[in-house]
């Protein structure tokens, strides 16, 4: 059995290794998760492009007489159908699907410079500050069309904004406490953990685009970057953006001459099939997407972080401790 001296000795030793860990656990050193959820939310109003707070199944019509996207000229933009005045009958629906690792957002029965708006916002569900760059969203975003010779030229995509002063007025920040949501740089910001930052993101057909054609826009979010200002997201503009060749050649026809000989008939050149038109390119980098729940109507990503075994291994050791204690004596 132990004695009193080796049974100290070890009550003490165990008892350190534990404080040790303890507080090297709750120091600054420790592991911060980055973890987010993308979700579409409704809007406050409508007199304007601010967002609601309240979570959304469908966009809502825009429209304008400038003949520009809104890039160009946003502030010429109104909602479009009953909301105008006066009102109107519908020019597009605007429909969406929340998949596990993106957003799609349909525009349907294009009518140029109309088009949809849908609010996205993420909130930070992690412990650490994240950064987000909407101009990586716009510019990023995936098109596909059902029309023969569609691209993504066809529409305008902006996220928010092109600059800081009009994203202040027409995005919105959800939460409260410290560090609420902050310009890191161009058109990233720093989200704190616990707050929500909603934008409007418009989707516009433009004048060169088939009419009643459909346009689905997918989203996939970059991965999360810190927030502590030292990263950026530099995404390369579309592919292709001289738009398609067109779908049909010329014939040239053969020069008269004294002997002319019949010029033949040439055979119909045959019309091509609707196709998938994808352009954008994503962002590599870690960290995927996990599924969100049955039914949440939201995108859930988290980065891969280590788990904390170090407040285990202090608890056992107090257990370890206090069994030495009520280990019986010899007599």
């Amino acid at each position: 059995m132990l004695n009193g001296r080796v049974r100290a000795a070890l009550v003490v030793s165990v008892a350190l290794v534990a404080v040790v860990l303890l507080l090297a656990t709750a120091g600054p050193g420790s592991a911060a998760s980055l973890s987010a959820q993308w979700a579409i939310f409704d809007r406050n109003g409508s007199a304007s492009f601010y967002p609601g707070t309240a979570p959304a199944t469908h966009g809502y019509e825009v429209v304008s007489f400038a003949a520009a996207g809104p890039s160009a000229a946003l502030s010429t933009y109104v909602y479009g159908g009953p909301d105008l005045t006066p009102p109107m009958a519908p020019l597009v629906t605007c429909s969406l699907t929340v998949t596990p690792t993106a957003l799609a957002l349909t525009v349907d029965g294009a009518y140029p410079y109309a088009g949809c708006v849908y609010f996205v916002g993420v909130t930070n569900t992690g412990s650490a500050p994240i950064q987000v760059s909407l101009g990586s969203l716009d510019n990023n975003a995936v098109v596909t069309c059902n029309a023969p010779g569609c691209s993504r030229t066809d529409l305008d995509i902006l996220a928010g904004a092109t600059d800081p002063g009009t994203v202040n007025t027409i995005c919105r920040t959800i939460g409260s406490g410290p560090g609420g949501v902050s310009l890191a740089g161009g058109l990233t910001y720093n989200i704190a953990p616990g707050f929500t930052f909603v934008c409007p993101f418009f989707v516009t057909v433009l004048q060169p685009a088939k009419e009643a054609a459909t346009y689905q826009v997918s989203i996939t979010p970059p991965p999360l970057t810190p927030g502590d200002g030292s990263q950026t997201l530099e995404v390369p503009p579309p592919p292709g953006a001289g738009g398609n060749a067109p779908s049909e050649l010329a014939t040239p026809t053969p020069t008269s001459t004294a002997a002319s000989t019949p010029t033949p008939t040439p055979s119909p050149t045959p019309s091509p099939q609707p196709t998938n038109i994808v352009r954008g390119e994503r962002t590599p980098g870690p960290g995927n997407p996990k599924p969100p729940a049955t039914g949440s109507g939201v995108l859930i990503q988290r980065s891969s972080g280590n788990r904390q075994v170090a407040p285990i291994v202090a608890a056992l050791a107090l257990l370890l401790s206090s069994l030495l204690l009520a280990w019986p004596r010899r007599r």
